[in-house]
């Protein structure tokens, strides 16, 4: 059944065949759940590449860097979800490789260095114990394609998803669907920088202003890109207000015409996901918005030399207890409750939950800090489904979550220390130690009262 549906797609496209090395077509393998549970359900994209494949798509496309940038997302990809590896094995060799070059992005790579990146993720896999199964994998992209649709109906009941579907108050029985489309490319390197009619990017777009609620397109970009880049928190993003720098007059109109058709015809506030592939807009999907609640919103009152500043994600102020990993949470929650905090606070690198967390540690966290990752990630619509405090793309935040410690610029922040947040979206700050708000005063005072018997 899944071979038939693949062979209808090509007719339907028309110019392109699955597994062919002269015309490949490259599938994106994704859920098709009725209800957006953000991060948790998985994506396997690119499927369909191999080494002779990257090598005729380089040739074909004169486009090295597109060609193995792509196969090196499909290796990732297939090895978390269908190997089950860790994302640090990946996440490590390209940092590893970008500080040996002296760069900072990963677009910063030649020709040959992402050659390089995509034949040491391969070698990893192979290392760590998968060369039969990475071999059927790519010489079969029939099979591929059956155990990348196994794990995504799996992902269902990922840690992840059952703790989505807990907040919303979701029924386990539903399932899963298995959605399969043509890959667009927003990772489509521009050799010409200065013709943005072939720029290529990814971007997730809001068709309203989160503090304000004017109709505005706002939201964040990245170039190069596929799509999870900036969901997963993987990238610093850009602010979408620079798409008009980036991308002609003509691609910037179709986008914005189009956010507001779809904001009009849901009658309600959208999250629209876009690829642009060498100037020419596609429209991957759109839902409603979580909105932020900003009526509860209680201010420091000695708000005075934030340690950093990242994008708020939560209409209020916290003060909790700093964890690294989210086996502490338990026992961090009791501390921060005998102590008189708000809770806790995970502090992480990327801008997603970890993959092991348990529903019952994520209800003892109730703030997140990130280094990547901006208002559209993954991490920031959980926040706001569970009414969490949330600052995240705090670009000076260097995380060691393994020896429970991170370093903001010239402070350093252990396991058990305390920070103070202000998660409103126009301030995102943070600061050491406990700060006063206007009620914390009136609790106290309010206490004293009632002990003195008044």
């Amino acid at each position: 059944a899944l071979s038939h549906n693949v062979t209808i797609l090509e007719e339907h496209i028309g110019e392109s065949k699955f597994g062919n090395k002269e015309n490949p077509l490259l599938i994106s393998v994704r859920s098709g759940a009725a209800v957006s549970f953000p991060g948790a359900m998985i994506t396997i994209p690119f499927l369909g590449i191999n080494d002779d494949i990257a090598k005729a798509i380089a040739r074909s496309t004169g486009n090295e860097w597109f060609a193995y940038d792509a196969y090196r997302r499909f290796l990732e990809a297939y090895a978390m979800h269908v190997f089950n590896m860790d994302f640090e094995v990946f996440d490590t060799i390209i940092d590893t490789r970008k500080e040996k070059l002296g760069i900072q992005y990963k677009d910063q790579l030649s020709d040959k260095e992402m050659w390089k990146l995509a034949m040491s993720y391969k070698r990893a896999i192979i290392e760590a114990g998968y060369r039969d199964e990475l071999k059927k994998a790519l010489n079969d992209p029939h099979y591929a394609f059956l155990q990348a649709a196994l794990s995504v109906i799996d992902s269902w009941f990922s840690s992840e998803a059952i703790i989505q579907r807990k907040m919303k108050g979701i029924t386990d029985d539903w399932g899963t669907g298995v959605i399969v489309q043509r890959m667009v490319f927003g990772n489509f390197r521009n050799y010409e920088p200065k013709n943005k009619e072939k720029n290529s990017a990814t971007a997730v777009l809001f068709s309203i202003d989160q503090v304000t609620r004017d109709k505005m397109v706002s939201g964040e970009y990245y170039p190069n890109a596929y799509g999870d880049d900036v969901v997963a928190g993987r990238v610093g993003v850009k602010s979408s207000s620079g798409l008009k720098n980036y991308f002609s007059l003509d691609v910037c109109d179709k986008i914005t015409r189009g956010v507001e058709r779809l904001h009009n015809t849901r009658r309600f506030p959208q999250e629209v996901e876009v690829t642009v592939e060498k100037g020419k807009v596609w429209w991957l999907q759109s839902r409603n918005m979580h909105l932020i609640g900003l009526d509860k919103y209680r201010p420091f009152l000695d708000a005075k030399e934030p340690i950093a500043r990242g994008h708020g994600m939560s209409g209020d102020t916290f003060i909790g207890k700093v964890i690294f990993n989210i086996e502490d949470a338990i026992d961090a929650k009791k501390e921060a409750d005998l102590q008189g905090l708000d809770g806790v606070i995970l502090v992480t690198r990327e801008g997603d939950l970890p993959k092991d967390v348990t529903v019952e540690q994520i209800d003892n966290i109730n703030a997140f800090i990130s280094t990547h990752g901006g208002i559209t990630t993954h991490l920031a619509q959980v926040a706001i489904l569970n009414n969490s405090s949330a600052i995240l793309g705090v670009n000076n935040l260097e995380v060691l979550a393994k020896k429970n410690y991170a370093v903001i610029g010239r402070h350093t922040i252990r396991k058990g220390d305390i920070l103070s947040m202000d998660a409103h979206p126009l301030r995102g700050l943070i600061y050491l130690g406990i700060k006063t708000r206007a009620e914390d005063i009136i609790q106290k005072l309010s206490s004293k009262v009632i002990r003195s018997g008044a």
